[in-house]
């Protein structure tokens, strides 16, 4: 039976604050993952099981240097996970921004527009007739102004 591995506890022991422990979790689960992918390889390569004492060397191989790897794999996990819980919510939000643009306020100010530029067309004929009706032809004008002033 192999002695009692303290990987678990060297990893923890890189925790600066209380955010932390989420990295050193990961970097736990990257070392396992790491140890278990030794062990099947060599299992394979043996044809049988992995003696204790390789697993025990195995353990004490695990320096500083391979700590500072799976920590620095589990930042850059948990950092590549926050990249995109952010990117599928922001498009969620713009999702959201678009459908509630389109349901109600865009059609609002399209009919206000319509509404404006009907309500403008009229207002222009009824002055055009009015003005003719005083005896002013604006598209009398107009000619005798081109005629003035060359294009």
């Amino acid at each position: 039976m192999t002695d009692y591995n303290r990987v678990f506890e060297r990893i923890c022991a890189k925790s600066q604050s209380e955010g932390d422990q989420i990295i050193a979790y990961i970097a736990y689960g990257v070392y396992k993952e790491q140890k278990r992918d030794f062990l099947m390889r060599r299992k394979e390569e043996l044809g049988g099981p992995v003696p204790t004492a390789e697993i025990d060397v195995y353990h004490r191989t695990w320096g500083d240097g391979q700590i500072n790897l799976v920590w620095e794999s589990a930042t850059q996990a948990l950092a590549q996970f926050a990249v995109s819980y952010a990117d599928a919510e922001k498009q969620k939000a713009v999702q959201e921004a678009l459908t509630t643009a389109l349901k109600g306020s865009s059609l609002r100010q399209l009919w206000t527009a319509i509404i404006a530029n009907i309500g403008a067309a009229i207002i222009t004929v009824f002055v055009y007739f009015a003005l003719r009706f005083v005896g002013f032809d604006l598209i009398d004008q107009i000619k005798k102004l081109e005629r003035i002033v060359p294009s």
